[in-house]
């Protein structure tokens, strides 16, 4: 399998499941002032949403970087 780099773009990091709970905990609380473990209680409960135009981009941010294992429990509902 060949390798496409682009000078252009930086670098792409994979963090570790504890590196990418960090980096969500500390958007949320940069974010919205609450902790990552709040924002995903909070999102679930419906309390917050990507409609809420306040919100919108930030929310839909850390839904994107919500845990996988988060993710996972949302399908098995599904």
């Amino acid at each position: 399998m060949s390798t496409h780099t682009n000078e252009k773009l930086p670098p792409i990091k994979e963090l570790s499941p504890e590196e990418a709970w960090e980096l969500f905990d500390r958007q949320a609380q940069a974010w919205l002032g609450v902790s990552g473990e709040e924002f995903i209680r909070r999102y679930d409960a419906g309390e917050i949403s990507a409609d809420d135009l306040d919100y919108n981009n930030d929310v839909i941010a850390l839904y994107i970087m919500m845990p996988r294992k988060h993710e996972d429990k949302d399908t098995e509902s599904a």
